[in-house]
């Protein structure tokens, strides 16, 4: 079945209600059919899948949501999905008076810009009344405006965040990969909730930024136990994917739909964090494409894919981010924390001599043929190891950790995404912290995405500016307050966040002990110093000091 209008295009399109036979492809048609999943939007089955056969013979593919006008006789304009109506526009007897489509992810659009140019994308999407080509090259076309309004468009093409994402985004892409924009994503945010046990609500307002000097790419919540960090995160999870009983609790206030501009989520944190913070991601069909990620060593979890076949994984795929390869910015974000020339992947039986290989040469080191070779030898749990003077030896936990997480992150981050985290604090030395919060910072820098992180550890607290900053604080014994500190964070000393974060006096029950003493001996602060003084810090000495004068 061939568009009316196919004519004016560059391609034919022809619809079906099966794929064809891959040989069977003529070139410079494309051909749409529905998908088998019997998936419906509230009735409409919108989802469908292309492919093209180009002159040079190269074949391109996709997924995409394609609307066909309905057959009626009265002039009122209307559209189904193309799966409502595949079998009467399958008839030889029958034509679709229009159709429009959307491709369902901002990755579909760089994709093809990627394999073909923008001049051979936008012939196809031309040909496919993409809405997008639509948008940027013929905002004027006379169905563009009865398309946007329709139902179909607005219950099936906009239900989901990731081509609702992608319909007000990729245009930029349609121009070329190096002007995709890296700014996409929701800036403010605001989310509320209400937990039992407390009488008022949790709020917060989340406020990012990508330009600024001073990272705004990370906020941070932190409080004592049991006052709704770890739940914040789910809220968060569960809002984002628009479930049904938490649709308002997320919110970008300066959107005029309030719909927040997000286009995936990855919930990343330790076995048990994870389990009873996030909800499960094996969700049918999701509203927002959702993974619940491990940062353990290699097990059988689903969630926790093993080491080893994640790094297969991302030297195999072919795929950017704005014109940066996901492998490239893993590299990249590794290389600032690990040391990455020494950094090598077991092998499962020797190759060449070799026991190990360089991670940084695995995608590129060798020829294709010897790549593959090396690729089938990883096994699927090799953990990397560190090049030493004496061998080879592991990765620390906390070094593992940065790996794993990188790895992870660099698989599933997009464009616009959000990345919560739950304690990551865990296997880090306190001093590894900096290190960790550079290496996030230098994957959302680099995809346009923010992250969430609950933690109890003021050395998070330190990295980001106070406004990013959210103190959970339990008032009256059964309210919650949430504030920003008073005290610039950025930088500042661990002590003294303790201190402006916790409201946490310096003395603890040691200075109690000594001022109990010193009262009973009769010792003055002096006394104290000239016995303690090679002890105690400073800040305790003048905690005990004040104690001493107030008395």
């Amino acid at each position: 079945m061939n568009n009316e209008n196919s004519l004016a295009k560059p391609f034919k399109v022809e619809f079906s209600s099966k794929q064809r036979k891959v040989g069977s492809y003529n070139k410079n048609i494309i051909y749409v059919w529905p998908t088998e999943d019997g998936w419906n939007d509230f009735k409409y089955k919108t989802h469908g899948l292309f492919v093209v056969k180009l002159e040079d013979d190269q074949v391109i593919s996709g997924n995409i949501l394609i609307a066909v006008q309905d057959q009626s006789e009265n002039d009122d304009i209307s559209y189904s999905g193309l799966g409502n109506q595949i079998t009467s526009i399958s008839d030889k007897n029958e034509k679709a008076d229009f159709f429009f489509s959307l491709l369902p992810s901002i990755g579909e659009y760089r994709n093809i810009v990627r394999d073909v140019g923008v001049p051979m994308a936008s012939k196809i999407l031309n040909s496919l009344n993409d809405l997008v080509y639509t948008n940027e090259q013929e905002k004027d076309a006379h169905w563009l405006e009865a398309a946007q309004n329709s139902e179909v468009f607005q219950k099936s093409f906009m239900r989901n965040s990731e081509p609702f994402f992608a319909f007000y985004n990729a245009g930029d892409i349609l121009k070329g990969l190096d002007f995709e924009n890296l700014d996409y994503i929701s800036n403010t945010l605001n989310l509320k909730f209400k937990l039992d046990g407390f009488l008022n609500e949790h709020e917060l307002e989340l406020r990012f930024g990508n330009s600024d000097l001073v990272p705004k790419r990370i906020n941070i919540l932190i409080g004592e136990n049991g006052l709704g960090k770890s739940q914040s995160l789910n809220h968060f999870v569960r809002a984002a994917l628009q479930q049904r009983q938490y649709i308002d609790e997320l919110i970008d206030p300066t959107s005029e739909s309030k719909r927040p501009m997000i286009s995936r989520l990855l919930a990343i944190g330790t076995p048990g964090e994870t389990t009873n913070t996030y909800p499960t991601d094996s969700i049918k069909n999701p509203k927002l494409h959702y993974r619940r990620l491990l940062l353990t060593r290699n097990s059988r979890s689903k969630a926790s894919r093993t080491v080893g076949k994640s790094i297969i994984q991302l030297a195999r795929m072919d795929d950017s981010i704005s014109n940066l390869e996901r492998w490239d910015i893993f590299i990249e974000a590794i290389s600032s924390t690990l040391p990455i020339d020494k950094l090598k992947v077991p092998l499962e039986k020797a190759f060449e001599g070799r026991k190990s290989v360089s991670l940084k040469k695995l995608r590129s080191g060798w020829n294709e043929e010897r790549r593959l070779q090396i690729w089938s030898n990883i096994a699927d749990n090799a953990e990397p190891t560190i090049a030493g003077q004496d061998g080879e030896y592991p990765l620390s936990s906390g070094q593992l950790s940065f790996f794993k997480f990188a790895l992870l992150a660099c698989l599933h981050i997009e464009n616009g995404s959000f990345v919560l985290l739950d304690e990551p604090e865990t296997h880090l030395h306190p001093s590894m912290i900096s290190d960790f919060i550079t290496l996030l910072d230098n994957i959302l820098e680099r995809t346009g995405s923010y992250a969430l992180i609950a933690t109890h550890s003021t050395y998070f607290v330190r990295e980001v500016a106070r406004e990013q900053v959210h103190v959970f604080k339990r008032f009256n014994n059964d309210e919650i307050q949430i504030l920003n500190p008073r005290l610039k964070t950025f930088g500042a000393n661990i002590g003294d966040i303790s201190h402006f974060v916790f409201d946490e006096d310096y003395g603890n029950s040691l200075s109690q002990k000594v001022i109990t003493r010193a009262n009973i001996e009769n010792l003055s602060y002096k006394d104290i110093k000239k016995k303690y003084g090679s002890i105690l810090p400073t800040e305790m000495l003048q905690n005990i000091k004040v104690e001493l004068v107030s008395q």
